[in-house]
């Protein structure tokens, strides 16, 4: 062999050593990766439901969970003109103008 031969060999060498130590690093770090372990995420909050007051005959009552206000709606125990509040509102709407009983009635079946 000639001394011209020898940088090139030279750096194949350090080539090779160089994918050797790349390949361990890279083991290394698959391995700590599958034995990682993950926190669980954490579990979104639920809402609290909304409790609802229905003034009747001149007296609040309540709570109320939105099943029982819809029961009454149905029982006509509850009104377009009665009274309800929740927790959130400045003061007490007939049950006409506040959104969400409007969206209970609308879950409601029509009358035969």
């Amino acid at each position: 062999m000639n001394d011209n031969n020898f940088p090139t060999l030279d750096r194949l060498m350090e080539f090779g050593m160089g994918m050797g130590m790349a390949q361990q690093m890279v083991n290394v770090m698959n391995q700590t990766m599958q034995t990682m372990q993950v926190p669980e995420t954490a579990k979104p909050v639920q809402p609290k439901p909304t409790e609802w007051y229905v003034a009747t005959e001149g007296k609040a009552s309540g709570p109320y969970t939105e099943q029982e206000v819809k029961a009454m709606l149905l029982e006509k125990k509850v009104t377009k003109d009665t009274l309800v509040w929740c927790a959130g509102m400045a003061a007490w709407q007939k049950a006409e103008s506040t959104p969400n009983i409007l969206k209970l009635i609308m879950q409601l079946p029509p009358a035969l």
